[in-house]
Protein backbone atom coordinates (compact mmCIF):
# COMPACT_ATOMS: atom_id res chain seq x y z
CA UNK A 1 0.00 0.00 0.00
CA UNK A 2 1.40 3.44 -1.17
CA UNK A 3 0.61 6.02 1.80
CA UNK A 4 3.23 9.09 0.12
CA UNK A 5 6.49 9.80 -1.67
CA UNK A 6 9.08 11.75 -1.15
CA UNK A 7 7.09 13.51 1.59
CA UNK A 8 3.92 14.64 -0.57
CA UNK A 9 1.02 12.40 -1.69
CA UNK A 10 1.55 11.64 -5.37
CA UNK A 11 -1.37 10.80 -7.58
CA UNK A 12 1.20 9.65 -10.44
CA UNK A 13 2.68 7.16 -7.84
CA UNK A 14 -1.26 5.69 -7.12
CA UNK A 15 -2.17 5.15 -11.00
CA UNK A 16 0.65 3.61 -11.75
CA UNK A 17 0.45 1.23 -8.69
CA UNK A 18 -3.34 0.85 -10.18
CA UNK A 19 -1.97 -0.20 -13.57
CA UNK A 20 0.39 -2.67 -11.88
CA UNK A 21 -2.19 -4.38 -10.22
CA UNK A 22 -4.40 -4.96 -13.03
CA UNK A 23 -1.52 -6.30 -14.79
CA UNK A 24 -1.07 -8.75 -12.08
CA UNK A 25 -4.73 -9.75 -12.17
CA UNK A 26 -4.91 -10.18 -15.84
CA UNK A 27 -6.83 -6.91 -16.46
CA UNK A 28 -9.58 -7.21 -13.71
CA UNK A 29 -10.53 -4.57 -12.12
CA UNK A 30 -9.72 -5.74 -8.14
CA UNK A 31 -11.05 -3.53 -5.06
CA UNK A 32 -7.43 -2.93 -4.56
CA UNK A 33 -6.95 -1.43 -7.63
CA UNK A 34 -9.93 0.46 -8.01
CA UNK A 35 -8.74 1.74 -4.45
CA UNK A 36 -5.67 3.27 -6.01
CA UNK A 37 -7.29 4.70 -8.93
CA UNK A 38 -9.61 6.81 -6.64
CA UNK A 39 -6.88 7.74 -4.32
CA UNK A 40 -5.18 9.17 -7.37
CA UNK A 41 -8.13 11.08 -8.26
CA UNK A 42 -8.35 12.44 -4.60
CA UNK A 43 -4.89 13.73 -4.59
CA UNK A 44 -5.40 15.35 -8.69
CA UNK A 45 -8.59 14.86 -10.05
CA UNK A 46 -7.43 15.73 -13.21
CA UNK A 47 -5.19 12.55 -13.27
CA UNK A 48 -5.69 11.04 -16.82
CA UNK A 49 -4.76 7.55 -16.10
CA UNK A 50 -6.83 7.27 -12.91
CA UNK A 51 -9.77 8.74 -14.79
CA UNK A 52 -9.32 6.49 -17.44
CA UNK A 53 -9.14 3.52 -15.47
CA UNK A 54 -12.14 4.33 -13.47
CA UNK A 55 -14.07 4.66 -16.57
CA UNK A 56 -13.06 1.30 -17.39
CA UNK A 57 -14.09 -0.09 -13.79
CA UNK A 58 -17.61 1.70 -14.29
CA UNK A 59 -17.75 -0.05 -17.49
CA UNK A 60 -16.90 -3.11 -16.30
CA UNK A 61 -19.83 -3.01 -13.93
CA UNK A 62 -22.26 -1.91 -16.68
CA UNK A 63 -22.41 1.80 -15.82
CA UNK A 64 -21.87 2.70 -19.50
CA UNK A 65 -23.25 6.33 -18.83
CA UNK A 66 -20.95 6.89 -15.66
CA UNK A 67 -17.93 5.53 -18.56
CA UNK A 68 -19.01 7.75 -20.98
CA UNK A 69 -18.85 10.71 -19.06
CA UNK A 70 -15.31 9.98 -18.14
CA UNK A 71 -14.23 9.45 -21.00
CA UNK A 72 -15.51 11.83 -23.10
CA UNK A 73 -14.50 14.73 -20.56
CA UNK A 74 -10.78 12.75 -21.32
CA UNK A 75 -11.38 12.98 -25.31
CA UNK A 76 -11.57 16.38 -24.67
CA UNK A 77 -8.28 16.33 -23.46
CA UNK A 78 -6.35 14.23 -25.43
CA UNK A 79 -3.87 15.34 -27.76
CA UNK A 80 -5.91 14.27 -31.51
CA UNK A 81 -3.87 11.78 -33.23
CA UNK A 82 -2.06 10.26 -29.83
CA UNK A 83 -2.29 7.01 -28.99
CA UNK A 84 -4.27 7.44 -26.16
CA UNK A 85 -6.91 9.96 -28.39
CA UNK A 86 -7.63 6.92 -30.62
CA UNK A 87 -8.26 4.55 -27.83
CA UNK A 88 -10.95 6.52 -26.30
CA UNK A 89 -13.11 7.00 -29.42
CA UNK A 90 -12.51 3.03 -29.94
CA UNK A 91 -13.69 3.10 -25.79
CA UNK A 92 -16.65 5.24 -26.78
CA UNK A 93 -17.62 2.96 -29.81
CA UNK A 94 -17.96 0.32 -28.08
CA UNK A 95 -19.72 1.54 -25.08
CA UNK A 96 -22.31 2.82 -27.54
CA UNK A 97 -22.42 -0.66 -29.44
CA UNK A 98 -22.98 -2.94 -26.22
CA UNK A 99 -25.58 -0.38 -25.38
CA UNK A 100 -27.57 -1.77 -28.70
CA UNK A 101 -27.12 1.45 -29.95
CA UNK A 102 -24.89 2.36 -33.30
CA UNK A 103 -21.90 4.63 -32.85
CA UNK A 104 -22.29 7.87 -34.90
CA UNK A 105 -20.10 8.11 -37.44
CA UNK A 106 -20.85 11.05 -38.77
CA UNK A 107 -20.76 12.85 -35.18
CA UNK A 108 -17.80 11.06 -35.01
CA UNK A 109 -16.42 12.68 -38.30
CA UNK A 110 -18.02 16.21 -37.55
CA UNK A 111 -15.59 16.25 -34.62
CA UNK A 112 -12.28 15.04 -35.78
CA UNK A 113 -12.83 17.49 -38.47
CA UNK A 114 -13.56 19.91 -35.53
CA UNK A 115 -10.97 19.17 -33.81
CA UNK A 116 -8.42 19.94 -36.64
CA UNK A 117 -9.97 23.11 -37.47
CA UNK A 118 -9.09 24.28 -34.33
CA UNK A 119 -5.33 22.55 -34.06
CA UNK A 120 -4.37 21.76 -37.91
CA UNK A 121 -1.38 20.27 -36.99
CA UNK A 122 -2.36 16.34 -36.46
CA UNK A 123 -1.42 14.56 -39.83
CA UNK A 124 -2.44 11.60 -38.60
CA UNK A 125 -6.24 12.87 -37.77
CA UNK A 126 -5.90 14.73 -41.08
CA UNK A 127 -4.91 11.19 -42.83
CA UNK A 128 -8.27 9.90 -40.87
CA UNK A 129 -10.24 12.52 -41.82
CA UNK A 130 -9.60 11.97 -45.59
CA UNK A 131 -10.39 8.51 -45.51
CA UNK A 132 -13.55 8.84 -43.42
CA UNK A 133 -15.07 11.05 -46.07
CA UNK A 134 -14.10 8.60 -48.65
CA UNK A 135 -15.48 6.06 -47.05
CA UNK A 136 -18.77 7.97 -46.17
CA UNK A 137 -19.04 8.81 -50.30
CA UNK A 138 -18.09 12.33 -49.75
CA UNK A 139 -15.56 12.65 -52.26
CA UNK A 140 -16.04 16.73 -52.36
CA UNK A 141 -14.98 16.49 -48.22
CA UNK A 142 -12.38 14.56 -49.03
CA UNK A 143 -10.92 16.53 -51.05
CA UNK A 144 -11.17 19.89 -49.42
CA UNK A 145 -9.88 18.19 -46.22
CA UNK A 146 -6.80 17.10 -48.93
CA UNK A 147 -6.17 20.77 -49.40
CA UNK A 148 -6.64 22.18 -46.05
CA UNK A 149 -3.94 19.13 -44.81
CA UNK A 150 -1.47 19.92 -47.81
CA UNK A 151 -1.88 23.94 -46.82
CA UNK A 152 -1.07 23.82 -43.31
CA UNK A 153 1.63 20.73 -43.97
CA UNK A 154 3.24 22.35 -46.87
CA UNK A 155 6.63 22.88 -45.29
CA UNK A 156 6.58 19.98 -43.57
CA UNK A 157 7.59 16.75 -46.64
CA UNK A 158 8.14 13.81 -43.52
CA UNK A 159 4.20 14.92 -42.67
CA UNK A 160 2.62 15.59 -45.28
CA UNK A 161 4.17 12.41 -47.19
CA UNK A 162 1.83 9.77 -45.84
CA UNK A 163 -1.30 12.43 -46.14
CA UNK A 164 -0.15 12.42 -50.15
CA UNK A 165 -0.04 8.43 -50.06
CA UNK A 166 -3.19 8.01 -48.41
CA UNK A 167 -4.60 10.43 -50.89
CA UNK A 168 -2.66 8.23 -53.61
CA UNK A 169 -4.44 5.27 -52.13
CA UNK A 170 -8.17 6.80 -51.90
CA UNK A 171 -7.43 7.98 -55.78
CA UNK A 172 -8.00 11.76 -54.99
Amino acid sequence: RITEAGGHKDAALYSAYGEALLQQSGGTMTPEAESAFAAALAIDPKDMAARFFMGQAMAMRGNREGARQIWTALLAEAPAGSPVHQILVDRLALLAGASGQAPDISAMVAGLAARLKADPHDAAGWQRLIRAYSVLGDKDKAKAALATARAAFAAEQTALAPINAEAAELKL
